[in-house]
């Protein structure tokens, strides 16, 4: 587990530092997972192809709740549209990849007779999925953006809602 989170880290950070065009930020991602009923946080790094096609690959781990945690990998591609009375507001819809592990761990204890008999119930899931969803983003200042996204990530077995706010800085 700690092995994939560093290599997926690795990648993010390496798509900012070995980009030789385009802008480029890096970000914190806040969210909610819905069908899992986790809080999720993560980093986030963004990458311009043109002014208006933008690469997103993010990492997102989901804090354990009800014995259930997780961790998601995602490659989003989006296209910014400008908003016409408000210059700094861009909404954009989007599409991407997912990778998904979920953990279940669950402890089941029965009395019986003050016999306590235990048993651990251990699962991992790994997913391959496809996102899709929109977002918005708000420029403040010169470097820092603001953003919210809605994305349903889908696989033929598991499908779930997420919404994240995130917060970025330009470079």
């Amino acid at each position: 587990m700690k092995k994939i989170f560093i290599l997926v880290l690795t990648s993010v950070l390496c798509v900012n530092v070995f980009a030789q065009k385009g802008d480029k930020t890096i970000g914190l991602n806040l969210g909610y997972g819905a069908n899992t009923s986790n809080p999720l946080i993560g980093v986030r790094g963004t990458y311009n192809l043109t002014d208006y096609v933008t690469v997103i690959p993010s990492i997102n781990h989901f804090v354990k709740y009800e014995n259930v945690s997780g961790l998601e990998t995602n490659m989003d591609f989006t296209y910014f549209f400008q908003t016409p009375k408000v210059p700094d507001l861009y909404f954009y819809p989007l599409v991407g990849l997912n990778y998904t592990y979920i953990h279940f761990d669950e402890k089941l204890r029965y009395d019986y007779s003050y016999l306590i008999h235990s048993n651990e119930f251990k699962k991992n899931n790994h997913r391959i999925a496809a996102n899709i969803g929109l977002g918005f983003s708000c420029f403040y200042y010169d470097s820092l953006i603001l953003g919210v996204e809605f994305k349903y990530v889908a696989t033929t077995t598991f499908y779930q809602p997420v919404i994240l706010f995130n917060i970025s800085k330009a470079f």
